[in-house]
């Protein structure tokens, strides 16, 4: 206000309180001050002023205010503080109380007026019910005394009301009458009247019985049933009858909190301190042990009724003879490769508990059946499929004359060249001395050692070892895609389409392939994967997983996500995106039977990546591959499935030289890597290839310092040892090249000397239990190629796409390509050697 000074001259300040206590005291303060102006002369006149308590005297917030029209005469005024706001409850309890006073819109005037107290201003309600108190004889309030309700929550002191006070019963009648609504007991346990609902812990309790633990760390069970301790650290949930030597239940933590350590469900009996049963927070069941290591750990026999399942992933299970019904085991019961040798007792399989024809060649593991498995004279003509006894599936020297009944080996049971020199008798009895015999063997030494001389030798090279593939509806041209087989069809997806003369372009397209009758079918675009290359994908036994790739040449634009391909009804579903790991390319992938772990490559921003991810369809759901012990990240490099732990190997490292020759092993079952490094490792390289033949991983080719290898390695998992492969017949040096696994055996073909200049359409068969290269026949209608695909299939190798030339044989403009061909080495090329009797 304009002309007001900002300053009291006068300041008088009355509290006006009854006399006597019996009056109550009146809820308003007199006050009384004056205005002057600038100059110091008296103000008159309706004036708007605010005034306000404050507990401390610069303090910003004030406890109480109100505005009031104040007529104002010479200066002086006089007003009723708490007319126009009523003061609330405990304001003149505060230790200081401080007046600031406003005029209409300036500022307030300083400084404020300390409140402090008058004549008889110490008589208060709180007082006067003191003084009145102190004047009642003892016990002369009763219940009459009192009117109803009278007593509130805040007359009583905290803690005061004890068990001793109170009679028994009297809180048996309280249904939440008037305000009543719950009876609470030092602030943590709670009865609603109205409900009958009990908490504890929590104010008002929506259940029968609600408990809630108190924020931050549990430090103790929030609920004991029959417990006679209350130290158990950790604990949430704790039933026992331990007094009666009885069982428990408990929800516990093996930390010191709840917090802290893993979720442990334990039922315990404490009479005998036995661990019964264990539920972990990692999904482990335990029977008999409180410390599971398997999804299932049972410290005891298991008794069951009925096994479903094929059995493929048990192991150390061995089969009865009198276990078995006769005539039980058929073809439809057995898996393929099912049969090992562990899992048939000695002399078990007889001829009654075989039906006829159920035991074909792909039902056996190679080399299972070997002479201890098989009960004399049990393998007659009638339990052997036609062209079921081939020479894989024959342990050398196995097959005496006591294991075969009279004639149960005919000519139609026996495949066309599967009995060589190696599958006979050394001695070769009945053979007279000038008879000549052969064998695939250039230095047979049972024959050298049995009177025999090696004279000559025959090539024979049959012209169908090759079987060209339809091009009818096949797919587009193309390098850097992805084929798996299903079982009985091959299915291409996805890579860079190079057209000649046209412009490169990645694709989502793809087709299956069925062998048996030589035909293309198109697979569904609708819902797929966005276009793409580099990428990787997995067969799952049902359906396809494809991840990860470049949707162009450059190092950038990772498409995301992947998809799930369902060949049964020819649709697609995309993977989920959330904790994926980093998108990327020229990565690799496994499946262990029920997720897929992809890991290395090159990510988005062109670093090696050494974090990995683990998907699991059912789940469809990601999570973290360890990155402790981990290898270095890293991109060109192989892995292989062992059928429990996941080899890495090889490859290039960040900078682009080559990582260490180490082998790395990852077991997700524990989620955990271990590194072995050993002295007779293979050379370092990258861009090679690697197999796993079903006990030992074979690394070949690749890049090596300075050139390419034409060496390789087998590596046992089982001695943690490296054995090199022979060189003598083996390929030429290359990369690119494609590498599969076929009755134990290795198949390379394809490949490049140097990239985009020379192209390679031969390839050679490795024999890990002779040490022997053999080379493959060469179909001159197949192209030279690299960065193709090929599969095994049941026997035979297909081949598909791959980058060539346009003038094939004169080196011209590289193309993508759309042919492929089936290599049978049943048929290929066959050097006999003739030994002469003596």
């Amino acid at each position: 206000m304009q002309g007001i000074n900002k300053n009291l001259y006068i300041v008088l300040v009355v509290f006006f309180l009854s006399i006597s206590f019996l009056f109550s005291v009146p809820n308003l303060v007199n006050f009384q001050g004056s205005l002057s102006d600038s100059s110091g002369n008296p103000i008159s006149g309706l004036k708007s002023i605010t005034f306000a308590f404050y507990t401390y005297h610069d303090a910003t917030n004030y406890d109480w205010q109100e505005t009031q029209n104040v007529h104002v005469t010479d200066g002086l005024y006089t007003v009723q503080l708490g007319s126009a706001t009523p003061f609330q409850e405990g304001l003149f309890s505060e230790p200081e109380l401080w007046l600031g006073i406003k005029v209409g819109t300036d500022d307030e005037q300083t400084p404020r007026i300390r409140i402090i107290s008058v004549p008889y201003s110490l008589y208060s309600k709180r007082s006067e019910k003191a003084d009145v108190a102190a004047a009642v004889e003892t016990d002369a309030i009763g219940s009459d005394q009192l009117a109803d309700n009278s007593v509130t929550t805040n007359d009583i002191q905290d803690g005061s009301i004890v068990n001793a006070d109170i009679a028994v019963g009297n809180f048996q009648n309280i249904n939440g009458v008037g305000d009543l609504d719950f009876l609470t007991v030092k602030g943590n346990v709670t009865l609603a009247t109205t409900s009958g609902n009990v908490g504890i812990g929590v104010v008002n309790p929506g259940a029968l019985l609600t408990i809630k633990g108190a924020d931050g760390v549990q430090t103790r069970s929030q609920l004991f049933i029959g417990a006679t301790s209350d130290s158990i650290q950790g604990a949430v949930l704790s039933l026992s009858a331990v007094e009666n030597g009885g069982h428990n239940f408990q929800i516990i933590s093996t930390g010191s909190s709840a917090t802290q350590g893993p979720v442990k469900l334990i039922f315990n009996n404490q009479s005998n301190n036995i661990d019964l049963m264990t539920l972990t927070s990692g999904g482990r069941v335990g029977i008999g042990t409180i410390n599971p290591t398997t999804k299932l750990d049972v410290a005891g026999t298991v008794t069951a009724t009925a096994f479903i399942g094929d059995g493929s992933g048990l192991t150390n299970l061995t089969v009865q003879t009198a276990e078995i019904e006769n005539v039980a085991i058929t073809v439809d019961k057995l898996a393929v490769n099912s049969v090992s040798t562990v899992k048939i007792q000695d002399s078990a399989a007889t001829t009654d508990n075989i039906a006829d024809d159920a035991v074909v060649t792909d039902k056996i593991l190679d080399n299972a059946v070997t002479e201890a498995k098989i009960s004399n004279f049990s393998v007659t003509k009638t339990k052997i499929a036609i062209d079921a006894v081939t020479t894989t599936r024959i342990v050398n020297q196995n097959v005496t004359e006591e294991k075969l009944a009279d004639s149960a080996v005919s000519t139609d049971k026996i495949a066309d060249g599967s009995i060589t020199a190696a599958k006979l008798s050394p001695s070769l009895s009945g053979v007279p001395i000038g008879g000549i015999v052969f064998s695939t063997n250039e230095n047979d030494s049972n024959l050298l050692a049995n009177g025999y001389n090696s004279f000559s030798k025959v090539e024979v090279e049959p012209n169908d070892i090759w079987e060209i593939i339809s091009s009818n509806n096949a797919p587009s041209n193309r390098y850097l895609h992805t084929a798996i087989w299903t079982g009985s069809k091959m299915i291409v997806w996805a890579g860079r389409e190079s057209p000649s003369g046209g412009t490169e372009a990645v694709t989502n397209t793809g087709a299956s392939y069925d062998p048996v009758t030589d035909a293309w079918s198109a697979i569904s675009t609708t819902n797929s994967p966005v276009a793409r290359q580099n990428h990787t994908a997995v067969w799952t036994g049902e359906k396809m997983i494809v991840w990860g790739g470049l949707n162009g040449a450059s190092s950038v634009n990772l498409p995301s996500p992947g998809g799930i391909y369902d060949a049964s009804n020819d649709t697609w579903s995309l993977t989920n995106g959330t904790d994926e790991p980093n998108l990327r390319s020229f990565h690799t992938a496994v499946w262990t039977g029920s997720i897929m772990i992809v890991w290395g490559g090159i990510s988005d921003n062109s670093m090696f990546e050494e974090i990995g991810g683990i998907y699991d369809p059912t789940q469809d759901a990601w999570s973290a591959v360890s990155t402790v012990n981990s290898p270095e990240g890293r991109t060109q490099h192989t892995a292989v499935w062992t059928g429990s732990e996941m080899i890495v190997w090889g490859g290039r490292i960040q900078g682009g030289g080559l990582a260490p020759n180490s082998v790395h092993m990852y077991d997700p079952e524990v989620n955990a890597w271990i590194t072995i490094s050993t002295s007779d490792a293979p050379q370092a390289r990258a861009a090679h290839t690697a197999i796993w033949t079903g006990s030992k991983m074979i690394i070949w080719g690749g890049h090596v310092p300075g050139s390419l290898s034409t060496t390789g390695g087998i590596f046992d998992p089982q001695t943690n040892s490296w054995e090199m492969t022979n060189t003598i017949n083996a390929p030429a040096p290359r990369m690119g090249h494609t590498a599969v696994s076929l009755n134990s055996k290795m198949i390379i073909w394809g490949g490049s000397f140097i990239f985009e200049t020379e192209y390679f359409n031969t390839g050679a068969v490795y024999d890990q239990l002779t040490d022997q290269w053999t080379h493959i026949g060469v179909d001159e209608a197949l192209q030279p190629r690299q960065i193709h695909t090929a599969i095994a299939t049941n026997g035979k190798m297909i081949v598909w796409g791959g980058l060539g030339f346009d003038q094939w044989g004169s080196r011209g403009n590289n193309i993508s390509l759309s042919t492929g061909g089936i290599y049978d080495p049943i048929k290929d090329v066959k050097n006999y050697y003739m030994y002469i009797k003596e």
